[in-house]
């Protein structure tokens, strides 16, 4: 079939009128946090195992699940409310106040904020073109699975487990710590 005027404008329109409806030429990336499940449950002292109840473990997956969801929503008040008065590790080097991390948070030019928030800058910053911020690596996982590495009974690292995760020079897992009953980040990714 040979196009015409008429029907080049008509393929045109039909064409247009396609990608509007599927988004676009490329797949639009979801803006939702993943679905976010504890997978495994770990402890070198296996005389704690019996104290970490379901309920402990469902409260430190609440917390993960909070922070991803903060991570991705690019909630820096919803990130502060998982950090205790004491403040956080921000990196194996820095540990920061509270306010540290706010002040951190609130700067497009800090290195926290591009990390979380920033492919470009992350890139920039790292030297490495690869890198991904992230927020734009969370939003990749359709699920998210947790092991936890329980320390001690309030001490315990969660490795995010998802595909196309960045190693573990590049993204560290969250430490929390339970303070006062209530459990908080202590060491930010």
């Amino acid at each position: 079939m040979a196009f015409t005027g008429r029907n080049t404008k008509r393929f045109i329109v039909i064409l247009a009128g396609l990608l509007l409806l599927s988004g676009g030429c490329s797949s639009p990336q979801p803006k939702e946090p993943p679905a976010v499940k504890t997978r495994n449950i770990f402890s070198d002292d296996p005389s704690i195992i019996p104290v970490l109840t379901e309920t402990e473990s469902a409260l430190v997956e609440a917390r993960a699940r909070a922070l991803v969801a903060f991570v991705v929503a690019k909630d820096a008040e919803g990130i502060l409310s998982l950090i205790h008065e004491s403040g956080a590790y921000v990196d194996v080097k820095a540990e920061k106040t509270k306010p540290e991390i706010q002040k951190s948070l609130a700067n497009p030019e800090d290195p926290l904020y591009i990390a979380l928030w920033d492919t470009k800058g992350y890139q920039k910053m790292g030297g490495d073109p690869s890198l991904v911020c992230f927020r734009d690596s969370f939003l990749t996982a359709r699920q998210m699975d947790l092991d936890l590495f329980f320390y001690s009974e309030t001490e315990v690292e969660v490795r995010l487990v998802y595909e196309n995760r960045p190693p573990s020079g590049v993204m560290g897992n969250p430490i929390f710590h339970k303070i006062d009953g209530q459990w908080y980040v202590r060491g930010i990714f």
